[in-house]
């Protein structure tokens, strides 16, 4: 359940599929760890549900001294037709390391937003 995106608790269950490659330095320490994934999200709040679009993204985690500096995915962030006809797209780049303790996010922190005040409106119906 997450419940910083609307003013109410969103329960989102997501089917995500994925390739990981690790990258290393010469002395065997990792520095990079790239995901390429594609995902699926279902949203529920006050008897609503919307399933996502399936979408694609890559996520880079990025590695200093053996500690988590970033950890940056870039592409679709989200893409959900809303019971208008509109559909809720954003995409760009975030780095999820800049947002402690969240695990799922639908704005990027730069690229293009989806209006999120629509999206909950939809929620919220």
């Amino acid at each position: 359940m997450v419940e910083d995106i609307c003013s109410f608790p969103v329960t989102i269950t997501a089917t995500v599929v994925g390739t990981e490659t690790t990258f290393y330095d010469q002395s065997g320490a990792v520095t990079t760890i790239h995901i390429h994934v594609v995902e699926q999200d279902t949203f529920t709040a006050n008897g609503e549900t919307f399933t996502g679009l399936p979408y694609t993204f890559n996520i880079d985690v990025l590695f200093e001294d053996g500690e988590v500096t970033h950890v940056f995915a870039s592409g679709i962030v989200e893409r959900v037709p809303l019971p208008d006809g509109s559909v809720f797209l954003s995409a760009g780049r975030l780095d999820f390391a800049a947002h402690p303790g969240s695990d799922f996010r639908i704005v990027p922190d730069v690229g293009r937003s989806g209006n999120v005040a629509t999206f909950c409106a939809a929620l919220a119906a």
